[in-house]
């Protein structure tokens, strides 16, 4: 389905029932927006175009229109070259044993092409007769990989549902990068704020909001579609934990300067989120983070606290 937000926020994954499915391989399980987890179908599609004649297309696929027939076609259609490998043109081609692929962008090929062109193998296992066996997981697989284009026209192939485990997880992926940008964004304006004002009202308002901005960290749109799809077959990786400490630190600092006796509930909450932060910077092994909080920490409780309470606490650090 279209995304009805504005260009600048973050789309929404679709969480619709996903329609891939044929008679060979069953259905996919999970919603569109996730990588499927189904395996694709090799056989040819046996339903038939208007002009009568069987679709050229691979089961699962959407059928092509009758321009396309390999029996109707015109003779520009017939003379495209479509195997990338031997140059062979779709009238050449076998298209029962190596159906046919037709993208959006008018181009077409057989999927022992596109199988290659869009590393397919990195999405799943087969087994030693080319047959597929089992998953492959995203995250880690796909780190260095790009969207994938038409071979010929450039195009970013998309709405092919034998590729959907690779393109959803391009989706995904460039819609959690836009999210770390926008929250990267709001972490800077926040820390403007809070060098620009003391304002006990305006530094509340901005505590709320930094909580918020922890919680939309954490639901980012993987981790929405990890929800959605009840949490079967999903790769999620965790928010990245220099963020984590990043949006902690501000908290204890908006807190800490709100602080007006060690006992009131500020200070706690500034304690709390250091101890938070401190926690996260060790176990990632962040020593500049860590040795920072460290800094700061001790700061507010030599502020706040009788110097005899200080000396253990800093230690413990």
């Amino acid at each position: 389905s279209m995304c009805c937000g504005k260009c600048r926020n973050v789309c929404s994954s679709c969480v619709e029932e996903c329609d891939w499915q044929c008679e060979h391989e069953g259905s996919c399980s999970l919603v569109c927006g996730a990588p499927c987890n189904r395996f694709p179908c090799n056989k040819r599609c046996n339903k038939f175009l208007r002009c009568g004649h069987q679709c050229p297309s691979v089961c699962g696929e959407h059928c092509p229109s009758e321009e396309f027939c390999i029996q109707c076609c015109s003779d520009s259609v017939r003379d495209e070259i479509v195997d990338m490998i031997e140059f062979k043109s779709y009238g050449e081609h076998d298209i029962d044993s190596d159906p046919i692929i037709f993208l959006k962008c008018g181009h077409f090929y057989p999927i022992s092409t596109l199988d290659g062109h869009m590393e397919l193998l990195k999405a799943y296992e087969v087994d030693t007769n080319g047959n597929f066996k089992d998953l492959k997981p995203l995250a880690s697989g796909l780190d260095a990989s790009k969207p994938k284009a038409c071979p010929n026209c450039r195009s970013i192939v998309s709405s092919v549902k034998r590729y959907g485990r690779l393109i959803s997880f391009y989706r995904l992926r460039s819609l959690e990068m836009k999210h770390m940008i926008r929250f990267n964004i709001e972490i800077q304006k926040y820390s403007q704020v809070f060098e620009d004002t003391d304002d006990a009202g305006k530094l509340e308002k901005v505590v709320d909001k930094i909580v918020r901005l922890e919680n939309d960290l954490k639901m980012g749109p993987m981790m929405k579609v990890y929800e959605a799809c009840a949490g079967q077959d999903v790769d999620v990786k965790p928010p990245p934990v220099d963020s984590l400490i990043k949006l902690k630190m501000l908290y204890a600092m908006y807190a800490g300067k709100l602080v007006r006796e060690s006992r009131d509930n500020w200070y706690g909450k500034a304690s709390k989120a250091y101890d938070e932060a401190i926690r996260l910077a060790d176990a990632s092994d962040s020593r500049k983070s860590g040795s920072q909080l460290r800094i700061n920490y001790s700061k507010l409780m030599l502020t706040w606290l009788a110097n005899s309470d200080v000396k253990p606490k800093v230690i413990s650090l």
